[in-house]
């Protein structure tokens, strides 16, 4: 576990904006009660004990090549040690604001209760990682219920995408879908990929039709995860792979028609979920996010 206290929490209440979904979210449609996810095979999760840095685990290889697993820390700082440098890169190593490098943060649904920080408590690189979270007891509204950063690579993708991120669900709600993790597309079509957590199901869902496919056995909750998403739009159908600690659990998952390369490339990170029942706390932290497009 690192040392040092913990960052002061940033006012949540300061964020709030009273933005429509329309407003605040990339995609213009209501996201409101998509279908539960459909059973698929489960596949053995690695996560490792959270805290400073993590040694390397398993790897797994990417379409691009290269390989991809838990960061080794003996490589250098995250970020700088890259090579060659991706198309996005955050490690929080030198960030003094949660909104470094950020479009923007989108905080819809509450304005007090939830937590919005850098973390110098628990990270996979030190000294600090981005904490994000809803707080319980809220009404959920189908307009959205979120409190995540988004940020928007300088290229976007043409022929594929590479993700990978370490991510420490901290607590989940059981009431609906949230995507902690979340990648927008082509604005004409809204297509969009969100990782997501609904109680003890992770997977992937993606829009325009909502359609979801459990990808693996839930996170470990308190225990960080490397989360490895490879999309590729060409040569044939969009397809995505899903991998935790270099583990693949999801191969060359189908997606939809209109997945395809040219357009978007937005990254958001922490929960947004659409749900008509009062909810239970959705926390998360992410550290060492990067992002290739090809």
């Amino acid at each position: 576990m690192g040392t040092g206290g913990r960052a002061a929490r940033v006012s949540l209440a300061s964020f709030a904006l009273g933005l429509t979904a329309c407003t605040l979210l990339y995609l213009p449609t209501d996201l409101t009660g998509g279908p539960s996810p459909d059973a698929a095979t489960d596949a053995p999760s690695t996560a490792s004990e959270g805290g400073a840095a993590r040694d390397a685990g398993d790897a797994s290889t990417s379409a691009e090549g290269g390989t991809r697993g838990p960061w080794d820390a003996s490589a250098g700082p995250f970020c700088s040690s890259r090579s060659p440098q991706p198309t996005f890169c955050i490690d929080y190593d030198t960030s003094t604001s949660i909104d470094d490098q950020s479009e923007f943060h989108g905080l819809h649904g509450f304005t007090t209760g939830g937590v919005a920080e850098l973390d110098t408590a628990s990270f996979t690189s030190r000294p600090a990682s981005l904490h994000l979270g809803v707080p319980g007891g809220v009404p959920g509204t189908g307009s959205g219920l979120t409190n995540r950063i988004q940020y928007e690579p300088a290229l976007s993708p043409k022929t594929s995408t590479h993700f990978e991120c370490d991510l420490r669900i901290d607590a989940t709600d059981s009431t609906g879908v949230s995507n902690i993790v979340w990648l927008f597309f082509d604005p004409t079509t809204n297509a969009s990929l969100g990782f997501y957590v609904s109680g003890q199901e992770t997977g992937i869902q993606t829009t325009p039709s909502y359609a979801q496919k459990r990808a693996a056995p839930p996170l470990q909750v308190g225990k960080w995860t490397h989360v490895d998403l490879d999309l590729a739009f060409e040569p044939s159908a969009a397809t995505v792979t899903v991998a935790l600690d270099g583990v693949v659990v999801l191969d060359a998952f189908a997606l939809e028609k209109s997945f395809s390369g040219g357009g978007g490339g937005e990254v958001s990170l922490g929960p947004a979920y659409y749900t008509s029942a009062t909810v239970t706390a959705t926390e998360a932290h992410f550290d060492n996010v990067m992002v290739e497009h090809h």
